[in-house]
């Protein structure tokens, strides 16, 4: 069984989760990889992977959205020279003072102005910089001050260093994890995976389970 995630976080917790998976289905072979932001659905629909941890939203008739693994609050990543990084947080409205870093790539634009919005609430555009085709570029392009961009929180777990600043927002909404797959594959092998997962980030069938000691791999249970 292949399974694919975007970023860090998500690929350790998923390792995390199989190896609970694999130790109640000893036959199964599940393989992580990592899917490109570039191409998030492209090994999906290449069948290079059976299933995905990707964020929504997702409006494509050829996949299907499961359940929500995790989420996680939405903060901007910046260069701690950005006259940002002296604020206790930031707002979307502040965006309109920035210069925001996307994403490249095969990627619908409703994804992209979901999360890399081009205007504020009250309507002042925020301008955009350059297009990121890995999220390791954004790193490379902060610490260089071409911009600043929205990151998951558990970011900062995994890329922190003193030159990076991550600060939180005080009104954008958080960011989702979702299950993906490609519609009519959905396979017992499949639910059972999506079944021990959820089981495992709500603490079913043993302690009760932080994302924090899944990325441990502490208190997976069996």
């Amino acid at each position: 069984m292949r399974i694919g995630f975007s970023g860090a976080f998500t690929g350790h917790l998923l390792h995390s989760i199989a190896e609970v998976f694999g130790r109640r289905h000893p036959g199964v072979d599940v393989q992580i990889r990592q899917v490109q932001i570039s191409d998030p659905y492209g090994p999906l629909r290449a069948g290079d992977i059976d299933l995905q941890v990707t964020e929504p939203p997702l409006a494509e008739p050829d996949l299907t959205l499961g359940p929500v693994l995790v989420s996680q609050p939405r903060v901007l990543l910046m260069s701690s020279a950005h006259p940002f990084a002296r604020r206790d947080s930031v707002s979307v409205e502040d965006l309109a003072e920035a210069t925001l870093l996307t994403v490249g790539g095969n990627v619908p634009t409703y994804w992209l102005d979901h999360h890399f919005p081009r205007q504020t609430p009250s309507a002042r555009p925020i301008p955009h910089g350059q297009a990121m085709t890995h999220w390791e570029d954004a790193l490379s392009l902060v610490l260089a001050g071409k911009g600043v961009t929205p990151v998951a929180a558990a970011g900062a777990h995994y890329y922190s260093r003193p030159s990076l600043v991550f600060k939180p927002f005080t009104d954008a909404p958080g960011i989702d994890y979702a299950f993906v797959w490609p519609t009519g594959h959905e396979t017992a092998l499949l639910r059972a995976f999506v079944r021990v997962a959820m089981d495992q980030v709500r603490g079913v069938g043993g302690p009760a389970q932080t994302v924090e000691n899944l990325w441990a791999g502490e208190g997976t249970g069996t």
